[in-house]
């Protein structure tokens, strides 16, 4: 089990399946990599469940859209990867299966991913406000909002000191 807070501050409690730690092997084929992948994509069409709105950036890794799901009216953010293109396509295999087992309140946490053609759909929760960076450099805070924002890195810190210990990828590209 695991604690997770509410909007309001109390915990609710989570329950977590027990697996063993994602593990990144060297050795595997293009053909298994695509296998595993599968396995832990969704089935059917991103674009029969969620309705692309706008573009929020792009970079070498893919192109990440703000989305709404059709039936909860649910906004997600869905980074679209060209598959075929990645050098490294098992870490982003040990990648997904770390998102997917992680999640955290002071993470964006992994949603669901499919496999359409050549391209990898990974849907995550949505953050509005920006980056970080940004709010600080453009917006005036007073002091309470100044710790507000302290207190959440402070707490990010924490989950990153958690995921730290969760993930340690050796020098044999193992996820322990």
């Amino acid at each position: 089990m695991t604690l997770r807070p509410r909007a309001g501050g109390a915990a609710t409690t989570k329950t977590r399946k027990t697996q063993s730690c994602p593990r990144l092997t060297a050795d595997l084929t293009e053909e298994e990599v695509l296998s595993r992948l599968r396995q832990l994509c969704s089935d059917g069409r991103p674009q029969d469940k969620y309705e692309l709105e706008e573009e929020l950036g792009a970079g070498a890794g893919g192109t990440v859209y703000l989305a709404t799901e059709r039936s909860s009216g649910q906004r997600v953010a869905i980074k679209v990867i060209n598959f075929q293109k990645q050098r490294r396509k098992e870490m982003i295999l040990m990648e997904l299966k770390v998102m997917k087992e992680l999640n955290h309140p002071n993470l964006v946490n992994y949603i669901e991913c499919y496999l359409l053609g050549g391209n990898l759909w990974v849907v995550m929760e949505y953050l509005a406000g920006g980056g970080l960076n940004d709010v600080v450099e453009e917006t005036k805070m007073k002091e309470a909002q100044i710790a507000a924002v302290c207190k959440e890195v402070c707490c990010c810190t924490l989950s990153v000191m958690l995921l730290s210990r969760y993930v340690i990828l050796n020098k044999n590209r193992y996820v322990q």
